[in-house]
């Protein structure tokens, strides 16, 4: 787990997320614990929004060729996204059942810093080796 901040177009830092890696392999069916995801965390909030497939997915490459883009993401819609960071990790399958279709942040232009500004949160660098 690290914190991730995200930054407007002038470097200024406008989220403060954590990011919640898996380093092992799927256990079983259990892939929703598993190093084929990278989960985002919101403090100020409590609750997971969103996730990111990692480059370990066996569907990595043909998730970026349907999303059209190379940053992907599924994130939760508003009203599914449940508090309580313990409780969360814990049910990661059952929460898992809320993300929505894997897309592009440069097909879609999401999801943003903040609503209020065009700046797009970029997954972390999934070309770092921790993620290979």
């Amino acid at each position: 787990m690290c914190q991730y901040s995200a930054t407007d177009k002038n470097g200024i830092i406008v989220r403060c997320d954590l990011v919640i890696y898996f380093p092992n392999d799927p256990m079983g069916t259990d892939t929703d614990r598993s190093n084929w995801w990278v989960y985002w965390y919101n403090e100020k909030t409590g609750k997971i929004w969103g996730r990111c497939p990692t480059p370990k997915h066996p569907e990595y490459k043909k998730l970026q060729q349907q999303a059209k883009g190379q940053d992907l993401w599924q994130v939760i819609p508003k009203d599914k996204i449940v508090a309580g960071f313990e409780s969360q990790l814990a049910r990661l399958p059952e929460l898992a059942k809320n993300f929505s279709e894997v897309f592009s942040s440069e097909a879609t232009g999401q999801p943003r810093v903040r609503p209020d500004l065009e700046d797009v949160i970029q997954c972390v660098p999934l070309n770092n080796q921790v993620f290979r």
